[in-house]
């Protein structure tokens, strides 16, 4: 029992550690790893945000099934930022998230999270607005701008 969102990706790594023990002809599934984001994190707090950044683009391009990046990757990676109150860094690479995914409503929704918390309301709107057309029923986006066109 791992007690764990990433329960079954703990799982695969144990199956695939084994097996390489033994010798066993094993293919992990082809679903995303946490050890990419964890590597982005380490990386960003050792060295920078940009060097995160561009070991991404690496791990994308590397396309490793242990190492996979998907598009939750840098949107975890901009909330990691926000809570090491790196607000600008979390910005700059939820932007990169919403240019990587530019259909994927989520990515605006955290754009325009992060943007309101450093006070740039009225790109807050925008990208709010972008969520809930991509996804009408994102009911935190649509609260979300349902107050800030209030307090106008």
């Amino acid at each position: 029992m791992a007690n764990s969102q990433v329960g079954i990706l703990l799982g695969d790594y144990l199956m695939a550690n084994i097996a390489q023990e033994y010798g066993w002809n094993y293919v992990p599934p082809n679903r995303p790893h946490p050890q990419a984001l964890t590597e982005l994190l380490i990386i960003g707090r050792l060295r920078s945000t940009e060097a995160a950044i561009q070991r991404y683009w690496e791990l994308k391009q590397a396309d490793s099934p242990q190492r996979m990046v998907d598009k939750n990757t840098l949107l975890y990676l901009g909330y990691a930022l926000l809570f090491e109150k790196k607000v600008k860094d979390a910005i700059e690479v939820m932007k990169l998230c919403v240019q990587e995914n530019p259909k994927y409503w989520n990515a605006y929704d955290s754009l325009a999270e992060l943007y309101l918390h450093s006070g740039d309301k009225e790109r807050a709107i925008e990208n709010y607005g972008k969520s809930i057309e991509l996804n009408p029923d994102n009911q935190n986006g649509i609260r979300m701008l349902r107050k800030l066109k209030e307090q106008d």
